[in-house]
C-alpha cells in the first residue's frame, strides 16, 4: 500500500471504512468551503422558488504529492481533482444518525486518481 496523507477539511471528525473493514478515523484539519448565494425565482403556486449558486472554494491547498485532500461532496464536485474526495455512501446507526462512511468517493468525469 502507497503512503498517502490524507487530510480532513470538514468540519467534523470522519470514520471512514476500508475494504479490510477496518475503520480510519481522520480529525479535521480545517475546512474548505464552497462560496454559495441564492437565486430567486418565479414562486410556483405560492411556494418561493429559489436555487443555490456555486462560487469559489475557499481553504483548499494545491495538490501535493501524496496527499489526498478530504472535503464535502459540493467542494469536491467543485474542484474536479484527482486528489480531492469526499466521504463515501454514509454509515448509519440503529437511530438513523451517521457514524461513519464507506470509503471514499471521487468526481464522476475523473478517470483516474
Amino acid at each position: 500500500m502507497e503512503n498517502i496523507n490524507f487530510i480532513n477539511l470538514t468540519p467534523h471528525k470522519l470514520n471512514i471504512v476500508r475494504e479490510s473493514g477496518i475503520i480510519a478515523t481522520f480529525n479535521s484539519e480545517g475546512v474548505a468551503r464552497l462560496a454559495t448565494s441564492v437565486k430567486e425565482h418565479p414562486s410556483i403556486a405560492g411556494f418561493p422558488v429559489t436555487s443555490q449558486v456555486l462560487g469559489e472554494i475557499t481553504d483548499l491547498p494545491e495538490p501535493q504529492e501524496g496527499t489526498i485532500y478530504i472535503v464535502s461532496s459540493l467542494v469536491m464536485m467543485k474542484a474536479r481533482r484527482a486528489d480531492v474526495v469526499a466521504p463515501g455512501p454514509a454509515i448509519r446507526d440503529d437511530e438513523g444518525r451517521i457514524i461513519g462512511a464507506n470509503g471514499l468517493s471521487a468526481h464522476p468525469d475523473l478517470e483516474e486518481l
